[in-house]
């Protein structure tokens, strides 16, 4: 690849982002849809947006390295997840 194609294909990355920045940005966006309809649902106004959950490597890491969480701390955290889930969906079928 010449140098002018490499620059052209970071120009065309910039403006049409692909492979894990646009997943990024794809289940962002996801997610605000989502948070959105159990928002609408619940009888509220939806104002989430992609950008709120866009995740922000360089804040998060700010050029350390974190501790991975440890198998039980994993499974509190997919515990207490599921446990919102599941209050949030008896809400919904509560208030129809």
């Amino acid at each position: 690849m010449s140098a002018r194609e490499f620059v052209a294909w970071q120009v065309f990355a910039a403006r049409e982002p692909f492979g894990e920045e646009r997943a990024d940005l794809r289940s962002a966006a996801q997610t605000a849809a989502l948070v959105n309809a159990i928002i609408a649902a619940a009888g509220g106004k939806p104002t989430s947006k992609a950008d709120n959950f866009l995740l922000d490597f360089d804040a998060m890491w700010d050029g350390e390295s974190a501790d991975e969480p440890t198998a039980e701390e994993q499974a509190d955290n997919a515990a207490r997840l599921m446990a919102r889930m599941t209050e949030t969906r008896d809400a919904l079928i509560a208030s129809r």
